[in-house]
């Protein structure tokens, strides 16, 4: 169970057939871990087909997550922003990232900007400011 309301109708990913190759059509969803009842159960992912191409995903719904906002989120898209050299900007304005299919303790870094941001291995999106932890 969640705290708070019901979140939208649940796709359940099927262990048989996990997607290997996933588009990058940004349709955020929710991806909760299976067997995990704590407060950090759920995860954003840019589309369904990401979240179920996480083997510790469940199931997922649309949209935010419990509790978080994609209000101040951005995602990063895999295909964009790959190449440090194209970040423009050197003004320092830290951000924190959040690691795609990450399950441990470590799963946000702070990067100076965000470009450096979305050019980070498996960074999944970020949001402005240093991270908390």
């Amino acid at each position: 169970y969640i705290k708070g309301e019901c979140p939208g109708p649940q796709v359940y990913c099927d262990a048989f057939s996990r997607p290997q190759n996933c588009s990058t059509a940004l349709k955020p969803v929710c991806g909760y871990l299976a067997d995990c009842t704590g407060d950090d159960c759920a995860r954003f992912y840019y589309n369904g087909c990401h979240a179920c191409s996480d083997t510790y995903i469940d199931h997922f719904v649309t949209g935010s997550c419990p509790g978080q906002s994609n209000k101040n989120r951005h995602f990063c898209i895999p295909s964009k922003f790959k190449n440090v050299e194209a970040c423009t900007e050197l003004i320092v304005d830290p951000v924190c990232v959040s690691l795609r299919n990450c399950t441990g303790a470590n799963c946000n870094t702070t990067a100076t900007i965000f470009c450096f941001a979305c050019a980070m291995e498996n960074a999944e999106s970020w949001v402005p400011g240093k991270c908390s932890n």
